[in-house]
């Protein structure tokens, strides 16, 4: 983890958090960002602001859904940009979001594609924080392992190594 202002930045966001969440308050929305099945299927460098954008939009369009269904806060982890932030530097900081702040994990469709989302529902399901597909089913960990192993058999079929879901699938516990 990178040293300096990244901290910074980190505890200061988490203050402002707690200025306004109590512990396991919130509902927590996952899905792909800066990857999913979308940005596997088609020319993904050339297109991969393009991809951000329409998984940015999509995640939006399923916290409003969530937001008008439950009286909870949603917590979106889609808008937040941090200069110098890496992938590690997010996956990180929404995790300790989640281990302090999340009551519920939501999942939006496409999920077990995300190098972020696969990591956040593992963590959750250590945890005890209960998951939630888009359709409102449960997601226990089997449920969830089924999902991201048929993701592996898809990109296989697409011809992209799924090693990093690959990875997360030796994560899950039997």
């Amino acid at each position: 983890m990178t040293e300096g202002p990244s901290l910074d930045t980190k505890s200061s966001l988490l203050m402002m958090l707690r200025s306004v969440l109590e512990r396991r308050s919130a509902l927590y929305a996952a899905g792909p960002l800066t990857s999913g099945r979308r940005f596997y299927e088609g020319d993904r460098y050339d297109r991969a602001v393009e991809l951000r954008k329409q998984n940015d939009s999509a995640l939006a369009e399923f916290v409003r859904q969530l937001r008008a269904k439950r009286s909870e806060p949603v917590l979106d982890p889609g808008p937040l940009r941090v200069a110098g932030w890496t992938g590690e530097h997010y996956g990180s900081f929404f995790l300790e979001v989640i281990d302090e702040f999340a009551k519920e994990l939501h999942l939006l469709d496409g999920w077990e594609f995300s190098r972020g989302a696969t990591k956040e529902f593992i963590f959750c399901v250590n945890i005890g924080i209960p998951a939630f597909a888009a359709s409102g089913a449960v997601l226990d960990s089997q449920a969830g392992k089924r999902l991201v192993q048929r993701a592996v058999g898809q990109l296989d079929e697409l011809g992209v190594d799924p090693d990093h879901l690959r990875r997360r699938l030796e994560q899950f516990g039997d």
